[in-house]
């Protein structure tokens, strides 16, 4: 075989290989996105009716008529059922289902054919007397009081067997997610499942120091990488027993996020005061999502000791970082006086 023959064989030959390779990268990158995309942004429900014996190309057929699945998304919904075993539990009967479920939350749904349930979105940054009141909304069984007496009752807490020293309050472990649960759940249960999910998700060398900060990090943060940086300038800050100076701390003393920080809100004698008082606060301040505690693990360096958020020309959140005060205050004049 000549030189030229060689080379030809051998791209024909790489080609062979490396395209059904790259269809295969591009189809499970969006298939894995596919599964985790919520069909709509819209939370209307919509009464679904599965027949005895019913096939499940039909059934299929069905949730997108009624757009509880996209039509893009039909081969999806197929293969995760199948992978997953799901298609024997699929279960006759009638189901309150809402359009905004993913594929992954649409397959759950359909094996509890007949269990009054419902879906509850607990999200990021939320904290436990908010948690209480949505769960008292949605479910007619939770009771604000009950559920705030459980998340500071000290031996529900210890019964829990989560990771750390003096927890007085699961403030910090209700963690967010999108539940499924019955509807005639009490307020127990409700946080048994949620603490339960904390700790299958949460790597477990945690400590409740971890939580408290990752509390911080989750009101303070905008995304993943300002995350990092915040919590690298936090632990720079505590090591070197600067103080924490974090609004969200203020806030959560409030129990107001929209409140306006005053001079006096600084200068108040409580013990979330982090311009006051050296170190973290008694407690975690809010309920954070995974990203935020694993930016407790994962902090990124840098040479700065200040931050600021402020809205961009284009009306976006962004951060600004500083190494010095006097960068910090012109930045605070510049962008947010």
């Amino acid at each position: 075989m000549n030189k030229k023959k060689l080379i030809k064989t051998t791209i024909i030959l790489t080609a062979l290989v490396l395209i059904p390779l790259l269809l295969f990268v591009f189809f499970k990158a969006h298939y894995e996105s596919a599964l985790n995309e919520p069909n709509s942004s819209s939370n209307q429900e919509v009464e679904f009716e599965v027949i005895e014996g019913e096939s499940v190309d039909s059934i299929t057929s069905s949730l997108i008529a009624q757009d509880l699945l996209r039509e893009e998304y039909r081969n999806y919904f197929l293969i995760y059922l199948k992978i997953n075993d799901f298609v024997p539990k699929i279960q006759a009967g009638y189901f309150s289902i809402p359009k905004n479920l993913t594929i992954k939350e649409l397959a759950e749904t359909l094996q509890n054919a007949g269990v009054p349930s419902n879906w509850i979105t607990v999200t990021e940054g939320l904290r436990a007397d908010e948690i209480a009141q949505k769960f008292s909304e949605v479910f007619e069984n939770v009771n604000e009081e009950d559920f705030m007496d459980l998340v500071e009752d000290k031996d529900f807490i210890n019964s829990l067997e989560l990771h750390g020293e003096n927890i007085s309050s699961l403030e910090g472990f209700l963690f967010p997610d999108k539940y499924f649960m019955d509807k005639n759940i009490e307020a127990r249960d409700a946080i048994l499942i949620m603490t339960e999910n904390f700790k299958n998700k949460v790597p477990e060398d945690y400590n409740y120091e971890d939580i408290i900060l990752a509390s911080m990090i989750e009101r303070e943060g905008i995304n993943p990488e300002d995350r990092r940086i915040i919590s690298g300038i936090l632990q720079k800050r505590l090591e070197e027993q600067w103080l924490l100076q974090v609004d969200a701390t203020l806030l959560y003393h409030q129990k107001d996020w929209s409140h306006i920080i005053t001079v006096q809100d600084k200068e108040e004698a409580q013990p979330y005061n982090s311009y006051m008082y050296h170190g973290l606060p008694p407690t975690p301040i809010c309920n954070p999502g995974l990203d935020a505690i694993m930016s407790v693990f994962e902090p990124k360096e840098t040479d700065y000791y200040y931050y600021i958020h402020y809205e961009n020309e284009e009306g976006n959140i962004v951060p600004g970082y500083s190494k010095t005060l006097n960068e910090h205050e012109t930045k605070v004049q510049k962008y947010l006086r």
